[in-house]
């Protein structure tokens, strides 16, 4: 694993699609917002 920076567009795509994903399978009335990425490790 190695660290990857918290601003690269392909991680803010990948944290757009995971919170994409929990929300279409979520019951929740309330949407789901990502707020901030802390922490970024990749293969």
């Amino acid at each position: 694993w190695r660290m990857v920076p918290a601003h690269d567009p392909i991680v803010k795509e990948a944290a757009d699609h995971a919170v994409k994903t929990i929300q279409q399978r979520s019951n929740s009335l309330a949407p789901y917002e990502l707020l901030e990425i802390l922490h970024v490790k990749a293969e």
